[in-house]
């Protein structure tokens, strides 16, 4: 058997318009709503997380992987990765 709850008219939390709920947890009064308020605090979140890392996101990288603090044991393959990344970064030319 199914009942009809009939819920009090709320306001949407995105545009404020007075509407029905449809089911108790509605906080929106469309679906339009629904996304544009979920667009917003997403840019909310991005902005924060931007703003408190932006020193770590902004640095220029130079160097992979492959180049660690410790040099390989073959020098015939670190030799290889050194050129392969002075040939990546676009040193080729440039006298060290």
């Amino acid at each position: 058997m199914k009942v009809n709850i009939k819920y009090p008219k709320t306001k949407c939390a995105y545009c404020g318009k007075t509407f029905t709920k449809t089911h108790n947890r509605q906080i929106y009064c469309s679906e339009e709503c629904r996304y544009h308020a979920h667009r917003e605090k997403h840019n909310i979140r991005n902005r924060r997380y931007y703003y408190k890392h932006k020193k770590r996101i902004n640095q220029t990288k130079i160097g992979t992987r492959t180049i660690g603090p410790k040099p390989n044991p073959d020098i015939k393959r670190e030799t290889e990765i050194v050129q392969n990344e002075i040939e990546r970064i676009g040193l080729k030319n440039h006298i060290f």
